[in-house]
């Protein structure tokens, strides 16, 4: 199984390992280091979306119904495969929710086709440094770069993911640009790096995840996106310090930790709930410098079109 890097003195590193701890930080601690979970029951798309008892069906028939689309395979063999299995609603209503289904995917299926090759499967072993290895799959990989797509709206979870595979090629000294198509023309899109950019960045990684696997790191994504993307000048590239942006910033920040009556705030997650009820103002403070580390390259080097 995943070596817990840094804890127990192995050097090598899964690929797959640091994908999971960057999808959330604090429940991988206590999944890997503690092996405690909270929701044994949770998937990781309740980072993405709100979690309804239909969800995971629908999300999972929409990924491979977009699969499909992009592939142009026959949709119509999966749409009866369902209907027999009772995985529609019944009658005229299944139809309808299938045709708004291609509907709404067949746009994404259009942009990926476009890119012209889907890619392979590629396996790597990485040499980030003398002490460490870093080893594992890319996933639809072409000579243009990376290239995914998924049937949800694409978040920061998302580009952090993408950026992982994105660094991971350029590090392999690849020359290319890594693309991802999702829902409502929401795409992430990032520019070739050289190798030794990326094997820098790729470090900053390996030691967040080392960090995190030996305490919890607060790296809340969603919270964070929300605070830096409030107040990151795009024409200088670096952060805005006024005071008129950082109060904004700052109030973006605590929509999304706290939420409204619609909407969950992250901070009410299960796991954040073990490390604080409500982040203190030095834990703010921790929270918005880790989205300055991890997720400040996502804008730095996206692409403008992306």
């Amino acid at each position: 199984e995943n070596n817990i890097s840094g804890l127990n003195g192995h050097n090598q590193i899964d690929f797959d390992a640091l994908h999971r701890f960057y999808r959330h930080p604090v429940r991988a601690f206590f999944r890997e280091r503690l092996k405690v979970s909270f929701r044994p029951e949770e998937d990781a798309l309740a980072d993405e979306e709100p979690f309804h008892l239909d969800y995971l069906d629908q999300y999972l028939i929409n990924n491979r119904l977009l699969t499909m689309l992009i592939k142009e395979e026959d949709e119509q063999a999966y749409f009866q495969q369902l209907k027999s299995a009772g995985k529609l609603p019944y009658g005229a209503y299944g139809e309808l929710f299938w045709q708004q289904q291609c509907e709404t995917l067949l746009p994404i299926a259009q942009q990926v086709q476009a890119q012209g090759s889907l890619g392979e499967s590629q396996s790597f072993t990485l040499d980030i440094d003398d002490d460490t290895q870093l080893y594992g799959w890319l996933h639809h990989v072409n000579e243009t770069g990376v290239l995914h797509w998924k049937a949800a709206n694409l978040t920061a979870i998302d580009g952090l993911s993408l950026w992982l595979d994105h660094l991971v090629f350029c590090a392999l000294g690849r020359q290319g640009v890594s693309q991802m198509y999702g829902k409502n023309e929401t795409q992430w899109c990032f520019k070739a790096l050289d190798e030794y950019q990326a094997i820098a960045l790729l470090k900053r990684y390996i030691e967040g995840y080392r960090k995190g696997l030996s305490e919890p790191l607060f790296l809340m994504t969603k919270s964070g996106w929300a605070w830096l993307t409030s107040c990151f000048d795009e024409t200088k590239q670096q952060l805005d310090e006024s005071e008129e942006i950082q109060e904004k910033a700052h109030q973006a920040f605590l929509n999304v930790l706290e939420g409204n009556y619609s909407r969950e705030g992250e901070c009410q997650d299960d796991y954040y709930q073990r490390v604080f009820e409500s982040p203190n103002e030095a834990e703010i403070k921790e929270i918005k410098a880790l989205a300055t580390t991890y997720l400040m390259p996502l804008l730095i080097y996206r692409e403008s079109n992306g």
